[in-house]
């Protein structure tokens, strides 16, 4: 399967650049979450 690339299908292909808009997606959300955060306030 690996060594013959006209049958491995789309999404194996694809699956690295979908894990990085997932993860570049999480970290904004991270982020934006992270900036708004004020402490426990103790």
């Amino acid at each position: 399967m690996i060594l013959r690339p006209d049958e491995v299908p789309l999404l194996s292909w694809l699956s690295p650049l979908i894990g990085l808009v997932f993860f570049g997606l999480s970290y904004k959300i991270w982020m934006h979450g992270a900036m708004r955060y004020s402490g426990t306030g103790s």
